[in-house]
């Protein structure tokens, strides 16, 4: 009796503890570690919702630039925090689905270490290419790929979606090209409108106002639909290169400590922070499309693409130590 009395109380006590957290929440400012450089298209996204998720809560929500290694050094420092509901981390494909194919060590287990909040945005990718070779679709894109073997890609860095998009785009139409890797977005973009590269594939958030500027071609996005912002642009699919078709999402992930109840306070007010006007339009001018989608469902999500892109790397022949 004395030992079933004894574990009655220390269940109590989990209890009784998990619904402190849950009802406490949240505990002070919140801190969201964005895993990628200030000014990246992950933290604009990230910084836009942290204002609006403060709105939500009534709590200063702290956003931590912690870069390196595509992400994984952010992510590994939010593994290791407290599961408070205190921590927040922002993901994209290549944290969760990619990068465990490129990397001989993450630094963490994107099965094991995190649990997931949801997904708040999807964001198309723009191939765009620049104006001086005078194409204006993804067929004319081609036969030139056809016609030349120096046609110089950019992407992000290796690894990064844009690069594996850019090898399925090769493999598809059975085509050649020359890999031009930069560190981070930005110098991608700024590599193309200088004519140091042809081509680039990358997300459409700085694309849509360089396509406006003339400073850049878009021959096609990525989406299943074409996109608000760039209603003259064809998709990929519409130009019949499906293998192509692709949306990078974003979302929030806490550490797998985590109560599940409170991870459920999270979602909620996550839920509510995307009701935000002032996110919606920052979403709208990014060509960022709202979601809401449920923890559950962003883990079969993140399972699905990891089975897509670990056949892309493959076909790359990436590797990153």
């Amino acid at each position: 009796m004395k030992i079933l009395r004894s574990l009655m109380t220390v269940a109590t006590l989990v209890v009784a503890t998990t619904t402190a957290h849950a009802q406490s929440w949240p505990n002070g400012p919140l801190r969201m570690i964005v895993p990628f450089p200030a000014a990246g298209q992950t933290d604009l996204l990230g910084r836009a919702f942290a204002d609006a998720l403060k709105n939500a809560t009534g709590i200063p929500v702290v956003v931590e630039n912690k870069t390196g290694a595509g992400g994984n050094v952010g992510a590994a420092v939010a593994a290791q925090a407290a599961g408070d509901g205190q921590t927040l981390l922002v993901v994209t494909p290549g944290i969760l689905s990619i990068n465990r194919w490129l990397y001989a060590s993450t630094g963490f287990d994107p099965d094991k270490d995190f649990k997931m909040v949801g997904i708040v945005g999807l964001m198309p990718s723009g191939v765009a290419v620049n104006p001086r070779l005078n194409i204006s679709d993804l067929k004319q894109l081609v036969d030139l790929m056809k016609k030349r073997s120096d046609v110089r890609t950019a992407s992000p860095g290796v690894g990064t979606t844009g690069h594996l998009m850019s090898e399925l785009l090769k493999t598809d139409a059975g085509v050649k090209a020359i890999h031009v890797p930069y560190r981070g977005n930005g110098p991608a973009l700024q590599a193309l409108m200088a004519g140091e590269v042809d081509v680039l594939i990358d997300g459409i958030p700085a694309m849509i106002a360089q396509q406006a500027k003339g400073a850049i071609k878009l021959v096609a996005v990525t989406s299943s639909e074409r996109v608000k912002q760039l209603p003259d642009v064809p998709t990929a699919v519409e130009q019949g290169f499906g293998a192509i078709t692709n949306e990078a999402w974003y979302g929030i992930v806490v550490p797998a400590s985590t109560p599940d109840d409170l991870i459920a306070r999270i979602y909620a007010s996550v839920q509510t922070a995307m009701k935000d006007p002032k996110l919606l339009e920052r979403f709208d001018t990014l060509g960022i499309r709202p979601q809401t989608i449920d923890g559950a469902r962003m883990a079969t999500i993140a399972k699905e693409e990891s089975v897509r892109w670990k056949e892309a790397v493959r076909q790359s022949g990436a590797k990153l130590d």
